[in-house]
């Protein structure tokens, strides 16, 4: 490696050149220009982070030091990473932000946040998983075409449960135990209850109005 070399020594104005990217030393990067490779900083407003290889922007003040203002070419064709160490807010004002991209990824070491006063989602497939989801609020409303749920075991708890269907078809493969106050069926047309063996037990009377009633 080319030994370092501080640009620009004794002068009285900023020196801008052209620059290539060597490597990284002691959280400073390595730059080259000419036969001299000197460290430089990051400038905060280099986003874009600097890669070996890329041809870049630096400038060299008058103390010695010397900083990389931004990347003009990139010599690898991988993603690249953008941001600061110390964090970055993107900040749009009132006008709109758009990310537009053949694949987004969100990634996020401990916390993902999203937050706003309304919220649109929109795919043809989405898949949702986790090791446990919790969702709150004070209404939902669900409308599907088709809906399927398979879980191992369900727990409801309602303080008021109506249903409404045009037809239901329910099998239950062992027991179906309902315990309630009161129990009501009311059917219009006709009631059929039809089991291998049926005890009905009462504590009190038992009531049996028809026009006509047929046993046996």
């Amino acid at each position: 490696m080319n030994a370092l070399a501080k640009m620009n020594p004794g002068g009285e104005e900023p020196v801008l050149s052209l620059a290539t990217v060597t490597g990284a030393l002691d959280g400073r990067l390595l730059v080259r220009r000419g036969g001299a490779v000197f460290p430089a900083l990051r400038a905060a407003g280099c986003l874009l982070e600097p890669e070996p290889g890329d041809l870049v922007l630096a400038v060299n003040e008058p103390s010695g030091a010397a900083f990389v203002l931004s990347v003009l070419v990139r010599a690898s064709q991988a993603p690249g990473r953008a941001g600061l160490e110390e964090g970055l807010t993107l900040h749009a004002g009132q006008g709109p932000l758009t990310l537009d991209a053949g694949r987004l990824g969100l990634r996020a070491g401990q916390l993902l946040e999203m937050s706003a006063p309304r919220a649109t989602l929109e795919a043809d497939k989405a898949e949702v998983r986790a090791g446990a989801l919790s969702l709150a609020g004070e209404s939902l409303t669900q409308a599907f075409a088709r809906i399927r749920t398979a879980a191992g075991a369900m727990e409801r708890v309602v303080g008021r449960l109506v249903e409404r269907a045009t037809r239901v078809l329910r099998r239950v493969d062992e027991c179906e135990d309902v315990r309630a106050g009161r129990y009501r069926l009311d059917a219009e047309d006709s009631l059929r209850l039809d089991a291998g063996e049926m005890r009905l037990e009462a504590r009190g009377n038992v009531d049996v109005d028809g026009r006509k009633i047929r046993l046996g």
